[in-house]
């Protein structure tokens, strides 16, 4: 793919691994995996260094800065506001193209939902990544956060927010669950004894690749 990490990336057909033409990879890989939505996130202007493409210690934009702006980390040119618009619009209608939706936020998460309620959805399976349920113990593992953090004690303040950022998210889901009368539930996996994430696979694709027979499914709290 020539635009990787790019909202232009969307808008490449026929691609493979390293062009070969062997395993697809792309939306064309969305398209043989049967997909028809997909949920962007994030993609609103968030707090970074837009410029620094070597910067991977972003947050999934837990930190919005500018709500409904296009993040420039994914533009071609970050400098020009126009430039990252006009991919973003490119991206969204390629994938239309491909007869795959686009979903950004909670209000458009809703209406997919009534969509696919209306096609005979009946369950939703909350799987969103560990940190949900991550602990907050201080391991100064942050970064250049940590060396310029003035909290003291032994909880991490950055690792907070992002908890309670990860758990707003599944609340707000399992109210729309609960509006629309969808059954919902959580899928938790690498817990330890108390409940808590165990910090060795943090996505449930990771985790379903190491241990394919995880049980899951807890009913939402």
């Amino acid at each position: 793919m020539e635009n990787k990490g790019k909202y232009l990336a969307f808008t490449e057909k026929n691609t493979t691994v390293n062009g070969e033409g062997g395993l697809s990879t792309g939306v064309s890989y969305l398209k043989e995996l049967g997909v028809n939505y997909v949920q962007l996130l994030p993609v609103f202007d968030y707090v970074n260094d837009e410029t620094d493409e070597s910067n991977l210690s972003y947050d999934w934009g837990y930190s919005p800065l500018n709500y409904q702006v296009p993040e420039g980390l994914y533009a071609t040119d970050p400098y020009d506001g126009n430039v990252r618009i006009r991919e973003f619009k490119q991206m969204v209608q390629s994938l239309h193209e491909e007869q795959i939706g686009v979903v950004m936020n909670h209000k458009e998460l809703k209406q997919m939902l009534i969509q696919l309620k209306e096609q005979g959805l009946r369950e939703v399976v909350e799987a969103n990544d560990m940190d949900k349920l991550m602990r907050l113990d201080c391991r100064e593992d942050y970064g250049t956060i940590c060396r310029t953090c003035s909290a003291s004690g032994s909880e991490c303040p950055k690792k907070k927010e992002k908890r309670e950022q990860i758990r707003k998210g599944c609340i707000r889901l399992y109210e729309i669950c609960e509006e629309l009368s969808l059954s919902c539930s959580r899928a938790a996996w690498d817990t330890d004894e108390e409940g808590m994430w165990q910090e060795q696979y943090k996505g449930i694709d990771d985790w379903e690749l190491q241990e394919p027979e995880d049980s899951y499914g807890n009913m939402a709290a």
